[in-house]
């Protein structure tokens, strides 16, 4: 600290040193060897990550195959979910027709409750698709699996 009272000596220049040119280093500077041997590695791995174009083909082979397969179980899916549409629509129609002629109780047939439940879980796979919430293929192995499940409880047997 200065004395306020003294006139005669002179301030001191305290200012910081001049910073050298260029970067800073950070001392982590890697050696050309080091650098040769990471490009060597990038190379190596880069050359394990690309497949072969046999295993390519084998691989676009293979999902074809798959995607056939999954298309012709849509099909034969949509030709069960018909056909049991038709057959609960067939059993619905002469159950009306039977409650018009026959005013007295009626005789109900086994398979009436079944239908009805399929029927049911037709329209509410539909309004779902319809809503967005399911698309066709899920809808229509959700109904699928509802049908099945409903004959199965049922003790449902198929007619040959």
């Amino acid at each position: 600290m200065i004395d306020p009272a003294d006139k005669q000596t002179a301030e001191l220049p305290l200012e910081q040193p001049k910073r050298g040119r260029g970067r800073p280093s950070t001392g982590q500077a890697m050696t050309p060897a080091e650098k040769q041997r990471a490009y060597r590695q990038r190379l190596a791995d880069q050359q394990k990550s690309q497949v072969p174009a046999v295993q390519l083909e084998k691989v676009r082979s293979t999902a074809a195959e798959y995607l056939e397969k999954l298309g012709q179980q849509l099909a034969d899916a949509k030709a069960e979910a018909a056909t049991a549409i038709i057959r609960a629509e067939k059993a619905e129609a002469e159950l009306a027709k039977a409650q018009k002629g026959n005013v007295t109780k009626i005789k109900k047939h086994r398979d009436d409750t079944p239908l009805k439940t399929i029927k049911a879980a037709h329209r509410q796979m539909e309004e779902r698709r319809k809503s967005g919430e399911l698309n066709e293929l899920d809808a229509l192995w959700r109904f699928v699996g509802a049908t099945l499940q409903t004959l199965e409880q049922h003790d449902i047997k198929e007619a040959e």
